[in-house]
């Protein structure tokens, strides 16, 4: 038979000494608080107000997640009803506390004693539980109040009224009843004004819900620095699981690695990254045994809000992964819709040989970008290669390393290397999509191909579109579309999608060049400028950056600060061909064609820029030779061709027919 139900306001025993003060969400034994995390606490609540009773667990997401947030109940809720019953010392096989209805839920079979608060702070304190909906309880009680005693007030009168004659005693009773009134009254708008102030002071629970999150780089507590793949690798897959979370921001990997192995606080990472909590722990390897702690921290106010550790067998890493994002997303209670929910809990066991070379094919990826262009940066793209076919050829359906493969082919080919490099990383895309069509990675990497290499721009958008829904806070996909969408003539929404990329990756300098050169093609040279200068504070000896700005100068007729900068790069690139045709550029904008020309005497045969060349012989007054070097462009690269829409000196060039039939020809939009 089902006990009857717990009014809030009492505290309650159980077993021989146990107290679970629901008010306060504090639960003792005896004399000694014990330690319960928030969801299982709520759980625990949940179960003893309803002792006696079966609990679904539908009703145990409703009431502890709330409606909106779709959970893995095996991993969700059977792991906060482990801790439980770990802290009660229960057993599950011979339960003094919670039984467990197999198909159905959890029932809490212990006798309840009820204690009756030993003071009115503990009585205010039950009917305001952390995370309730207290206002309209608080309210409907003082209103209930009012009416009641406005009643007996107005009884009171009446019957004064009755008893007293003539109209001075009148005028007395009805003076004594509306005294009466407009003092309930005053003592309402003193309580009324109380609970707001208290609110206030405590802070309302959906003020400080958690929208953005950075997971800092995991420590490699292995012992060996060549373990470093494992931790960076967990990592990566924490922001990617945590970002298919449209309701959540999460900072994307490259802006967070540069916090690896530093000391900063975390108030400090919070602001420069924007973020209201941080994700910090570590990996630790022993065989094919991981053990992972983890931790959730919000930034400011400082608060720790969560923390556990997970030991598995490498074989099971990708369902710890899998677990490690739904808890988060549990625990900050953010919104997940079905399908993110389906995709946070796709997880498979994985072969540890296959999963180690995925990592380490991973890890040599991530080196390789960050020395793009770079003898090092080819050997470790190389060294990517090899490992990422290791891993496809242990394990031929692994989906994720056939569309890391896609990425690595496709920087590759975007760094100059040799090969049919397009080629090879459609088709790892497309073998990736075949084993998974939910991977955004592979959506990308297709996407980036598809528009940069196979002139394919209709489905290169879909491509991206679906990348970007699958995965909304998937950095690399917003980038590659803001690109997409600058090259199509699509300027409102490129510098949209850039916004977007800026948010998730806040501290990526290639990036900001980039977003610099969209606010330029659309004329926002303020927004520009201020992108360039935030990339020179964090490396002043970014040359692309002074040349980029240099540009900017000449576009708006400031000849002098804009060959200033673009001396500036030449200095740190030792004045290679790159820096002389920019330089030829500035000199004949500014009308000085003697310079002009003499550096047009050097480039002419050697410059690959050829829509560069064509602005130079345009501000010269060459307008068939500007036209031959378009002609070029758009031969050999036609997202470079695009690029003729966001130089000012060719302006006039661009409306000429055999221009405008370049267009068409491409089927880019003029």
């Amino acid at each position: 038979m089902a006990s009857e139900p717990i009014r809030a306001q009492e505290p309650i025993g159980f077993g021989e000494d146990f107290r679970l003060d629901i008010g306060a969400r504090r639960l003792r034994r005896g004399d000694r608080a014990l330690k319960l995390e928030r969801i299982p606490l709520d759980i625990l609540v949940l179960l003893v107000e309803q002792a006696g009773e079966i609990v679904t667990r539908d009703e145990i997401v409703a009431k502890v997640w709330g409606k909106g947030v779709f959970l893995d109940t095996d991993n969700s809720i059977r792991g906060a009803v482990r801790k439980i019953r770990q802290v009660l010392k229960d057993d599950p096989e011979q339960p003094r506390f919670i039984q467990t209805i197999t198909g159905q839920g959890y029932r809490f079979i212990a006798p309840v004693i009820r204690h009756e608060r030993e003071n009115l702070a503990d009585a205010h304190e039950a009917r305001s539980p952390a995370g309730s909906q207290s206002t309209p309880t608080f309210v409907s009680e003082l209103d209930g109040w009012l009416q009641s005693r406005k009643l007996r007030l107005e009884e009171q009168e009446e019957t004064t009224e009755t008893v007293a004659t003539g109209n001075h005693g009148e005028k007395i009773s009805r003076a004594r009843g509306w005294l009466v009134v407009g003092g309930a009254a005053v003592l309402l708008a003193l309580l009324a004004f109380t609970y707001v102030f208290i609110r206030g002071r405590a802070g309302n629970p959906t003020e400080n819900r958690i929208r953005s999150l950075a997971v800092l780089p995991l420590a490699n507590l292995s012992g060996d620095p060549q373990q470093d793949y494992l931790a960076d690798g967990m990592t990566e897959a924490l922001i990617t699981d945590l970002a298919k979370v449209g309701a959540l921001r999460v900072i994307s990997r490259t802006s967070v690695m540069q916090y690896k192995g530093g000391k900063k606080p975390l108030p400090q990472i919070g602001r420069e990254l924007n973020v209201d909590a941080v994700l910090e722990g570590s990996v630790q390897r022993s065989g094919n045994h991981v053990r992972v702690t983890a931790q959730l921290i919000q930034v400011n106010p400082e608060r720790h809000l969560w923390a556990e550790s997970y030991e598995r067998d490498l074989r099971d890493i990708l369902a710890l992964q899998s677990e490690l994002a739904q808890t988060i997303t549990g625990e900050i209670r953010v919104s997940v819709t079905p399908q993110e929910q389906a995709r946070l809990a796709h997880a498979h066991a994985i072969d540890p040989a296959a999963y180690e070379a995925y990592l380490k094919g991973l890890y040599y990826f991530n080196d390789g970008r960050e020395h793009i262009g770079t003898r090092g940066g080819e050997k470790s793209f190389q060294q990517s290669l090899e490992y990422l076919k290791q891993a496809v050829q242990i394990d031929p359906n692994y989906a994720m390393a056939h569309a890391q493969l896609a990425r690595t082919y496709h920087w590759m080919a975007a760094s100059g290397m040799p090969g049919d490099l397009p080629a090879e990383s459609h088709a790892a895309a497309k073998k990736a999509l075949e084993l998974d069509p939910t991977l955004a990675d592979a959506h990308t990497a297709l996407a980036f191909v598809m528009y940069a290499f196979e002139r394919n721009w209709p489905e290169a958008g879909e491509e991206y579109r679906r990348a970007i829904e699958l995965n909304p806070g998937y950095g690399d996909a917003h980038h590659g579309y803001a690109l997409y969408l600058a090259m199509m003539g699509r300027r409102d929404e490129a510098i949209a999608e850039i916004g977007k990329a800026l948010q998730l990756d806040p501290l990526t300098l290639p990036q900001k060049i980039n977003a610099a050169g969209i606010y330029a093609c659309a004329g926002e040279y303020d927004r520009a400028t201020e992108q360039l200068r935030t990339v020179l504070a964090l490396n002043p000896k970014f040359a692309e950056a002074h040349f980029d700005l240099g540009r900017i100068y000449i576009q708006e007729g400031m000849f002098g600060q804009g060959i200033k900068e673009i001396r500036e790069g030449a200095k740190l690139t030792g004045g290679d061909v790159d820096s002389q045709r920019v330089l030829a550029l500035a000199y004949a904008a500014s009308g000085n064609r003697g310079e002009a020309n003499r550096l047009l005497g050097q480039l002419t045969e050697k410059s690959n820029a050829p829509v560069e060349m064509a602005a130079i012989y345009a501000s010269l007054g060459d307008k068939s030779k500007a036209i031959a070097w378009l002609g070029k462009a758009a031969q050999q690269d036609p997202v470079d061709f695009a690029a003729v829409r966001c130089v000012q000196s060719l302006d006039n060039v661009r409306v000429d027919p055999r221009v405008q039939a370049m267009f068409i020809r491409l089927g880019l939009p003029q």
